[in-house]
């Protein structure tokens, strides 16, 4: 006898086999280059600028996690959405209404099946995002993100029913130019200062706290140039 176990993704989404839904309705994924996204999310939580941010990078964490990684691309750790599969992530624009890529791979309008609908419970935002992608795989089920009931805003379970989500990618654009390779910490200070030590740093991290960091750069710089110049001047000789 084989037992049906119910998933909390089922619940609300009676008539729909989300199985077929997601091996039916994907996403191409470009490794190796940067990649846009036109995602909408739901503003039934009344998010900040810095919500937006965090939870952007929290939802693409749960959507690439476990991703495998190509080593050749994967070229150092830490601070990156999905365990490494998706790094150099940012928001590049927001609208009430809807933003067309250039270049579009594919649309939600045009996937089989049942589309996923959004919740609009206090309106909702597109968001234009771009990020670099260095996983192996070329597709993922179709993004959709939600949470049951008063739960919350979609971080607060694994709910994968597309009816009334919280997150959905509405749509992806091609190939875009070579995602540029991840710099060490020398390279970021000796190469352009201290905004790119700060996102290179604290990709996904808000952006008051981006300007915190930007704004301790030069002082540090400076104290350390004086402790640099004060332990290596050259002595003056006794007469």
């Amino acid at each position: 006898m084989t037992v049906h176990q119910t998933k909390i993704g089922e619940l609300g989404c009676a008539g729909v086999d989300l199985e077929k839904w997601r091996t039916a309705n994907v996403v191409p994924l470009f490794p190796g280059k940067m990649n846009h996204w036109v995602l909408v999310r739901t503003l039934r939580d009344q998010p900040t600028a810095t919500d937006l941010d965090r939870t952007l990078y929290a939802v693409m964490n749960k959507w690439f996690r476990g991703a495998p990684i190509d080593p050749v691309l994967d070229t150092e750790e830490g601070g990156r959405a999905g365990a490494g599969a998706v790094d150099n992530l940012r928001i590049v624009k927001t609208s009430p209404a809807p933003i067309l890529l250039p270049n579009p791979a594919r649309r939600r309008e045009e996937i089989p099946g049942p589309m996923p609908t959004l919740n609009a419970e206090g309106g909702f935002t597109y968001l234009a995002v771009e990020f670099a992608y260095r996983g192996i795989p070329t597709t993922l089920p179709w993004p959709v993100r939600t949470a049951p009931g008063v739960m919350g805003v979609q971080l607060a379970s694994s709910a994968e029913c597309i009816h009334d989500v919280d997150w959905m990618l509405s749509e992806a654009g091609g190939p875009g130019p070579d995602a540029p390779p991840e710099k060490s910490l020398l390279d970021v200070m000796t190469e352009k200062g201290s905004d790119i030590l700060a996102d290179t740093l604290y990709q996904g991290v808000s952006r008051p706290l981006g300007a915190v960091l930007r704004g301790l750069f030069f002082p540090l710089a400076i104290a350390g140039a004086v402790y640099y110049f004060a332990v290596h001047r050259p002595k003056r000789e006794k007469p």
